[in-house]
């Protein structure tokens, strides 16, 4: 702001010679999606989904509706983010146990994808005393984009409810290369995970993984015999 020449340098009590703010010439520092100059965005700056929150109101309250039958609620302090992914269950109509007992898992993220292993992170916001009994924790399951509806849990125990990160080692995951998994957090109440969905679908493809998949064994046993073919025949001919 404009003020008096009191010969402050400082912001305190007033600012003569305060600089304005500028914003760094690539904007997504830190983001790793497109750059501000790209042609498919110009925007010169960007909000992530998990930094705009529900401010107002108090702690312990949220704002419901119900929409095809489902409960839907925005809870005080909830993120866009959680926000989105439960419109997401709503819309699916898959998620009715999670939305009418406010025991849906939002928002399901990864943080790091390797060779080897995968980290999941989920916020969790809804109670632990719900109508359907009591929250003792989550579960992990996958399954392939080529059989999106078989799933195999790969947490066993549960993972207490207190926790929302998880690492999956290639222990207990057949991690190949070019597959793309689907991975989802369920809700587990009185031992038993709940009817439904409780979170959105999680897609995951990491070309480091391992190869070890059925056609890459063959195409590499193929290699082989031609090799082996390809070695006996010029033996032969320099026998002859």
């Amino acid at each position: 702001m404009v003020c008096n020449q009191c010969g402050n340098t400082t912001s305190s009590p007033c600012a003569c010679k305060d600089t304005a703010f500028t914003i760094p010439a690539n904007c997504l520092t830190g983001y790793a999606g497109q750059g501000c100059t790209d042609v498919f965005n110009t925007c010169e700056d960007i909000q992530c989904l998990e930094c705009v929150k529900n401010c107002r109101g108090v702690e312990n309250t949220m704002n419901c509706v119900e929409i095809n039958g489902q409960n839907f609620c925005m809870v005080h302090g909830e993120s866009l983010e959680s926000f989105m992914q439960k419109l997401m269950l709503v819309l699916g109509a898959q998620s009715t146990q999670a939305l009418d007992n406010n025991i849906a898992v939002t928002p399901l993220f990864a943080t790091d994808v390797t060779s080897t292993s995968i980290t999941l992170n989920w916020g969790y916001s809804g109670v632990i005393d719900a109508p359907l009994g009591t929250v003792d924790g989550f579960s992990i399951r996958y399954s392939t984009i080529e059989q999106p509806n078989n799933f195999t849990i790969i947490t066993n125990p549960i993972i207490p409810v207190n926790n929302n990160s998880y690492t999956i080692p290639s222990s207990v995951f057949p991690y190949v290369s070019g597959q793309t998994y689907i991975f989802q957090v369920m809700t587990v109440v009185n031992g038993f995970t709940i009817n439904g969905l409780s979170s959105t679908n999680l897609y995951s493809s990491e070309s480091g993984f391992n190869c070890n998949n059925k056609l890459f064994n063959k195409i590499l046993a193929l290699l082989k015999l031609f090799k082996f073919i390809s070695s006996s025949a010029r033996t032969h001919k320099a026998n002859g």
